[in-house]
């Protein structure tokens, strides 16, 4: 429903991203986030509003499969970039 873009994340508007999400983002609302504390103030409001909001990270190490977890209740998908992953910050979240 909503694309947050938080730190040292893409261009949205460089033309390379605009052809490789062929313009998809431009049917969402995208709101970029500077200070993790304020993502972490929102995601908590969420939580409270949503008891059984869930926070789902993105990693390479095959932690946890993504198809255990429930993705038909309200969630927000992390995901890193392709250097380094996902910030510590939102792992350790």
């Amino acid at each position: 429903d909503m694309l947050i873009i938080t730190g040292h994340s893409i261009d949205l508007y460089d033309p390379d991203v605009v052809v490789s999400a062929m313009g998809s983002f431009f049917n969402m609302p995208v709101i970029r986030i500077a200070d993790n504390n304020d993502l972490f103030m929102y995601l908590n409001k969420l939580k409270e509003q949503y008891p059984n909001f869930l926070t789902v990270g993105t990693t390479a190490h095959k932690q946890n499969p993504i198809y255990s977890a429930d993705l038909t209740v309200p969630l927000m998908l992390m995901m890193g970039n392709e250097t380094m992953g996902l910030n510590k910050a939102y792992k350790e979240y």
